[in-house]
């Protein structure tokens, strides 16, 4: 469940809070209400965990969606540039350290949503659950990859229609979660040093050398640290439907495989 870097850093944000903003199409395909509330609900489930960060949805508009940079953008794709079983996928960008840049949401416009009501999974509807495909996808915004041995848990990579139960964390989801974010020092914690050196306020006339040392210093170690890393780019895996149930029946049927 853990993504890890190819260094061997775990994928993670480096900030408290994460902001998502939402592409208007999204809103207007499936309605307003239903994309806010499916967010709303997708996006508590992973609220209030050890250390973890908040993921908000910002009222402003996704700005529109960039193969080539993440806008933390929950986007309506329509046609559908991936395997069609697939019903979302996220695109995230971290460095080689496991630092999260951005994400985004890209959400299969060619799949049948619904905002489906909560309590237990109706193995007989056809329409997928907006909330719990979000939910999944929630989880690979904060950095988690799949989870293909827990069944019941909500990063498990296949969805039937009428599923509603991975708006529910289980123990696996919220276990892999704090262990991913065991050890983050927030950005807004961090002692002052270095990192906090871009503001600088007008200093007496007398200290204007230290001051011009003091930036070559710095300009020089950040040419150093961007000439060391390298931007990582990553599809986290999407959730992925399952033809849904003719008749009851105890048993799965053969679900569809992908790469993302």
């Amino acid at each position: 469940m853990l993504k890890t870097t190819k260094t061997g850093h775990r994928v993670r944000w480096t900030a408290p809070v994460v902001t998502l903003y939402v592409d208007d199409k999204l809103e207007a395909a499936y309605g307003s209400d239903v994309v806010r509330a499916s967010l709303t609900i997708a996006t508590d489930a992973w609220r209030g965990l050890d250390n973890v960060p908040d993921v908000i949805v910002s009222e402003q508009a996704a700005p529109g969606y960039d193969a080539q940079a993440r806008t933390n953008g929950v986007y309506l794709m329509r046609p559908w540039p991936f395997a069609r079983e697939q019903l979302a996928v996220t695109v995230s960008t971290y460095d080689l350290d496991g630092h999260m840049i951005g994400v985004d949401v890209l959400v299969n416009g060619e799949s049948d949503y619904a905002l489906l009501p909560d309590g237990e999974d109706s193995p007989f509807t056809s329409h997928h659950d907006l909330a719990a495909v979000l939910t999944h996808e929630m989880g690979h915004v904060l950095g988690l990859d799949e989870s293909p041995d827990d069944r019941d848990s909500t990063m498990w990579p296949y969805i039937r229609g009428g599923d509603v139960h991975q708006r529910t964390l289980s123990e696996d989801d919220e276990s892999g979660i704090v262990a991913a974010y065991k050890d983050v020092l927030y950005e807004s914690s961090l002692p002052v040093g270095c990192t906090q050196a871009s503001v600088l306020g007008v200093l007496p006339a007398a200290s204007n050398l230290r001051l011009a040392a003091w930036v070559i210093l710095m300009l020089g170690v950040a040419q150093r640290l961007t000439r060391r890393r390298t931007l990582a780019m990553a599809v986290g895996r999407a959730a992925r439907k399952v033809a849904p149930r003719s008749k009851p029946s105890p048993s799965v049927h053969p679900a569809f495989h992908g790469n993302f």
